[in-house]
Order: structure tokens, then C-alpha cells, then sequence
């Protein structure tokens, strides 16, 4: 059986679209005006509260799938953030798609995500270099493939701007899957064998997404759990301090002098 079920799905229109929903929101009198080029993604609601309070921000929409879209910095081309609406990959996807059809155009996905490599300290900042296509959701957005990378140069310039010397930045692939309950010890040892750094739910989907709109996207992480064939390691009461300085750095990568 292949994915997506039916043969021709990348020759045919989308039924309900990008510019559709655009369209209908206008009608309705909440559209998202004025939106930075630039967009944090955001998946934990306290690091979304941290950057809304601790820089300037202008909120943009309150009901965007359930979240909220705030610019975050005044000047062009600015950075805002997105969160809220939800985990995982069919959300994140439409919160890209939505957002780059009006007119953003880079991403950076920003939160927890599971650790593969036990040499990985609970400081590091790990970025992502391709996503393992363990999902469904990207397969409707590009033919199947094993893997799909970060479309245009915004993972590397955002390792650059987050290797200041305070934290370790590490670089490699991640495996993104639909399902944190089924990650079996097989898979864990497989692909730790194989170099793959972190395990989260949400990077091919958005790689994919971003690459068909034409946008750019990156992802980068800070170390929740640890996973081996024999044993899952928690420490998501220890790290919180960690993302909210990782959704700092960010920023300021993309907004110098902030």
C-alpha cells in the first residue's frame, strides 16, 4: 500500500485550501494582518507566555486554530510567535500553511523533544537537520521519501546564531512520528545506531510544508526525555528554564540587538 491512498493526489487541486480559509476568515472580519517574516512555533504554553511577556509583542489574532499570533518585535521584517493551537503534525501544518500563504516566510519550530544520544546533556541546544518521515501528515505534501530536510539556509543560520558559547549546540537528524506511545525499543536502537539525534512529532510535517509553499523552516530543541532500548528517562521538570532561554536565543537571532 503506498501513501497518500490515492496515485494522482499531487495532480489534483485541494478542496479546501490555504487561500480558501484566507478568504473566509476576511469575510468574517479576523483575518491575521500584518505578519512579521519571521514566526516562531511554539508547542509548550508556558514558553509562549515567556516571549509574549518578556518582549514587546503586539498580538495579532486570539483565535488562529484555537492559539494566538503575536508579533513580537515592532520593526520590519520583525519576528512574531505562534502557539496554542495544539501538538503534533496535521496542526502544525496548517498553522505553516496558513501563515506562509500570508506572507511569512521562515519558521522555527521551538520546544521539547526526546534524546536518542545519551552523551546529550540537559543544556544543549540540539538543531535539526533533516526529520525522519515517521507521520503521516507530510506524505500529502511531498512524494514519500525516508526523509525530508529543512528547505532553504535558516537551519544554518539559525545554529550560527545560537552558538554564542553558553550553550552546546548539536547538530543532526531527527525522527518525527505520530505516535510517542509505539516509539518501540527496535526503532529507538535503530536509529540511534544510525546518528539520529531527537524524536518529536512535528518537524517532517512542517519541513514538508514549508518546502512546498516555497518558505523556509528550522527546528531546534532542547533535550526532555531520554530514550534507550531499555529504558525512557524523564526530565521535562528540569528543562523548562532551558526552552524558555532556547525561545530567547531565537529571537534574538533573527532580531539583533533585542
Amino acid at each position: 500500500m503506498s501513501v497518500p491512498l490515492h496515485e494522482g493526489k499531487y495532480e489534483s487541486d485541494p478542496v479546501l485550501s490555504a487561500e480558501r480559509e484566507a478568504a473566509y476568515t476576511r469575510e468574517q472580519g479576523h483575518d491575521v494582518e500584518d505578519v512579521p517574516e519571521s514566526m516562531l512555533v511554539c508547542f509548550s504554553g508556558s514558553l509562549f507566555e515567556h516571549l509574549v511577556e518578556n518582549h514587546p509583542s503586539r498580538e495579532l489574532r486570539s483565535s488562529f486554530y484555537g492559539g494566538s499570533i503575536y508579533r513580537l518585535t515592532a520593526s520590519d521584517p520583525g519576528v512574531g510567535v505562534v502557539g496554542g493551537f495544539g501538538i503534533g503534525a496535521p496542526t502544525t501544518a496548517m498553522a505553516v500553511e496558513s501563515l506562509a500563504h500570508r506572507g511569512v516566510e521562515a519558521f522555527t519550530l521551538c520546544g521539547y523533544a526526546g534524546v536518542l544520544d545519551p552523551a546529550v546533556d540537559s543544556t544543549d541546544v540540539l538543531v535539526a537537520t533533516e526529520a525522519l518521515r515517521d507521520e503521516g501528515t507530510s506524505y500529502h505534501y511531498l512524494p514519500a521519501a525516508r526523509s525530508v530536510g529543512p528547505p532553504g539556509d535558516l537551519t544554518d543560520r539559525l545554529a550560527e546564531g545560537l552558538d554564542d558559547g553558553d550553550r552546546t549546540v548539536r547538530t543532526g537528524p531527527t525522527w518525527t512520528t505520530d505516535a510517542p506511545f509505539r516509539e518501540t525499543r527496535a526503532e529507538v536502537e535503530r536509529y540511534a545506531a544510525e546518528g539520529v539525534l531527537t524524536v518529536e512529532m512535528e518537524a517532517a510535517a512542517a519541513f514538508a510544508v514549508a518546502e512546498d509553499c516555497g518558505v523556509e523552516a528550522a527546528a531546534a530543541f532542547v533535550p526532555s526525555d531520554y530514550l534507550g532500548p531499555d529504558a525512557w528517562e524523564p526530565r521535562f521538570h528540569e528543562v523548562e528554564e532551558h526552552l524558555l532561554d532556547l525561545g530567547d536565543r531565537v529571537v534574538r537571532a533573527f532580531a539583533p540587538g533585542r
